[in-house]
Formats: C-alpha cells, sequence, structure tokens
C-alpha cells in the first residue's frame, strides 16, 4: 500500500497499535501515536527510528490534552487515518470490581474512543476519504 501524503493518528504505543503505525510509517505516512505509558512510548520511538513518527504521552481520557493533541496535527497535516488502539483490559467479577475501577476502563475503552473520533471527524471527512478503525478483543 501506498500511504504518501496521508496522516495517520495512532492510539496507543505497543502490540497491535505500534504494529499498525510502523506498517503506516513503512509505506510512506506521517504517524502521530499517543500513549499513556513513558516507557512504552519509548520502546515505539526507538522501534520507529528513521521513519516518520512521533510519539506524545497523553492520557486519551484527558479531554483538554486530546483535543489539543488531535487540532495540533489536524491543522498542520489534515488527517487521513484514525486508528484507536489504546486500551486496557483487567479481570474482575461484579464482587471484585468497584466503581472507579468500572468506570476507567469504560473511559479509556469506550469514551476515549469516541472522543478521538469525534474530535479527527471534521479532518477526516476533509480529507475526502478518511478512515477510522477501532481495535477491539475480550
Amino acid at each position: 500500500m501506498d500511504f504518501d501524503g496521508k496522516t495517520a493518528l495512532v492510539t496507543g504505543t505497543s502490540g497491535i497499535a505500534l504494529g499498525t503505525a510502523l506498517h503506516f510509517a513503512r509505506n510512506g505516512a506521517r504517524v502521530h501515536m499517543c500513549g499513556i505509558d513513558p516507557e512504552l512510548n519509548r520502546a515505539a520511538e526507538t522501534e520507529a527510528d528513521g521513519l516518520s513518527v512521533e510519539v506524545v504521552t497523553l492520557d486519551i481520557t484527558d479531554r483538554p490534552a486530546v483535543t489539543n493533541w488531535i487540532q495540533s496535527v489536524g491543522d498542520a497535516c489534515g488527517i487521513d487515518f484514525l486508528v484507536n488502539s489504546a486500551a486496557i483490559q483487567t479481570y474482575g467479577t461484579t464482587e471484585t470490581t468497584d466503581m472507579a475501577h468500572w468506570d476507567r476502563v469504560m473511559n479509556i475503552n469506550l469514551t476515549g474512543y469516541f472522543l478521538t473520533s469525534h474530535l479527527a471527524y471534521p479532518y477526516l471527512k476533509a480529507s475526502g476519504a478518511g478512515s477510522i478503525v477501532h481495535v477491539a478483543s475480550v
């Protein structure tokens, strides 16, 4: 695939997110990644050395920070692709899971995806062929 001149936003900086970002970048895209874990972010930067990949430390539940990130990228170079892959997976029962933990999972895995999609949509629409991919698992 040829992604020359295209810009991709990828949430998450390890696993599927990293593989996706590297695929985009190796095929010509400018990639902007965000992740909450500084150590994983540094590892992603190392893996992407020499490619057009920018990694920022960002929690996708932080609305002002997400807004700034997406507007900054979108205003600078447009957005053609959004891949939401930042997520957490925990296990528990109704008895052992408290509401604070439940809220954290829902805020990252659902609200964060909606927020990034909502904010990136005008840029994706303006690209004429924007795409959103949401990665999900268990």
